[in-house]
């Protein structure tokens, strides 16, 4: 194509995985504060470049030690975007159907269905709280599990009825998590 360009395969397909890359990221994080952070991102990495095509030492070694450090400082900042990205993708491409049961009895995980009664008696419970006029917020998991929600609260090991439910919600009580 140019005589001056020699492009194999590999290298297209290394373009075309970049460009893919970043235009999840950019769909990721639009319109969110997350994108004033990537454009930092983008000018610092610009930089470097720039810096190392001039050949200058010092100031690449003062980037590349700014970019370690930074690296590390966004995945703490963002470590609960990076959890939440990281189920959705996990869900998205993970095991399931009748791979799913296989990969969960591997590793001994069981899981949880709710009985009728338990649905009768949460059904009761919100019943009771409205014609009271009390709001509560119930969490019931589906396909993942809560317990990075649940973590920092205290277990009460107990059958879930409807008056430890309306208990649970008297006055200035927010949330509840059932599993």
């Amino acid at each position: 194509m140019f005589g001056f360009l020699n492009f194999s395969f590999a290298d297209i397909l290394d373009i075309l995985m970049v460009a893919g890359l970043i235009f999840l990221v950019f769909k990721w994080i639009k319109g969110s504060a997350a994108m004033n952070i990537f454009l930092a991102i983008l000018s610092i990495f610009i930089l470097k470049m720039t810096v190392a095509a001039f050949n200058m030492k010092l100031m690449n070694e003062i980037i590349s030690t700014f970019i370690d450090v930074g690296v590390l400082a966004l995945i703490v900042l963002f470590q609960p975007e990076i959890r939440h990205w990281l189920m959705k993708f996990g869900s998205r491409y993970g095991v399931g159907g009748a791979g799913k049961d296989f990969f969960y009895r591997l590793l001994g995980i069981k899981e949880q269905k709710m009985t009728g009664g338990t649905v009768s008696e949460i059904s009761e419970a919100c019943r009771l709280m409205s014609s009271s006029k009390t709001g509560a917020l119930i969490v019931l998991p589906r396909k993942h599990s809560l317990d990075h929600v649940v973590e920092p609260g205290d277990s009460i090991d107990a059958k879930v009825s409807r008056s430890l439910i309306c208990n649970t919600f008297f006055k200035m009580s927010m949330i509840c998590c059932i599993r």
